[in-house]
C-alpha cells in the first residue's frame, strides 16, 4: 500500500514538472504573440470611427520620446509587379529570378510621425480617428518577425508630419496598401486635460 501511494506521489510530481516545463516552452515560444492579445484585452476598448489621442507620457517633460511613429505594411514584391514594369523583358526575366520567396510582409516606420511640439502648438492630442485593431508583424530588435498589436487609424493629415521621402524601402520590398498604424499603448480614447477646452 505504502509503494502504491508513493508511485503515485511520484507520477504526480513527474507529470507536474512536465506540465510546468511544457507551460514555460509555450511561453517562450509564443511570447510576442501572447504580449500583444494581452495589450489587445487590457488597451482595444475603441469603437470605428472614434477620436484617438496621443497617450499623456509624450507630453511629460521626463519622456524620453518626442513623437509618435506612424507605421505602414510592406510587403515582398512578386511577379505581377515586376511585370507592371516599365523595363525590358530580360531585366524582368533577371528581377524574378532575385525574387525570395521566404520574405512575409510587415509593419514598419516609414519617417511619418506626431511631434510633441506640434501638438502642443495646436493644444491638442487628437490625432485621427480609430478604424480597426490587428495584431501583425513588424521587425523585432534582432532583425525577425514579431507578433504586436496595432490600431489602424485615419489619421489627421494637418499635424501628421511627414518625411517619408527619405524613407528607404528594403530591397524587394513594396507597399502593401495605404493604411496607417500607430502601436496600440501609444493612444487613449481621452484627450488631455490641459487641452480641453
Amino acid at each position: 500500500m505504502t509503494n502504491q501511494i508513493a508511485k503515485n506521489n511520484y507520477r504526480s510530481l513527474l507529470l507536474g514538472i512536465c506540465l510546468t516545463a511544457l507551460t514555460v516552452i509555450l511561453i517562450c515560444f509564443n511570447w510576442y504573440w501572447l504580449r500583444a492579445n494581452y495589450i489587445n484585452l487590457t488597451r482595444n476598448h475603441f469603437k470605428t470611427g472614434q477620436k484617438v489621442f496621443v497617450i499623456p507620457q509624450l507630453f511629460d517633460a521626463n519622456s524620453k520620446f518626442s513623437n509618435i511613429g506612424v507605421l505602414r505594411m510592406i510587403r515582398p514584391v512578386n511577379e505581377l509587379d515586376i511585370d507592371l514594369m516599365n523595363i525590358s523583358d530580360s531585366q524582368k526575366a533577371s528581377l524574378k529570378k532575385k525574387l525570395d520567396p521566404s520574405l512575409k510582409p510587415y509593419l514598419i516606420f516609414n519617417h511619418m510621425w506626431f511631434g510633441a511640439t506640434e501638438l502642443k502648438a495646436a493644444k491638442t492630442s487628437f490625432i485621427g480617428n480609430f478604424i480597426t485593431h490587428e495584431i501583425l508583424n513588424t521587425m523585432g530588435e534582432k532583425g525577425n518577425l514579431i507578433k504586436y498589436s496595432f490600431c489602424q487609424i485615419s489619421p489627421r493629415s494637418d499635424l501628421l508630419y511627414d518625411n517619408s521621402q527619405s524613407f528607404k524601402m528594403p530591397y524587394n520590398y513594396t507597399w502593401a496598401n495605404s493604411k496607417y498604424y500607430l502601436l496600440t499603448e501609444s493612444i487613449t480614447d481621452e484627450e488631455l486635460p490641459s487641452f480641453v477646452r
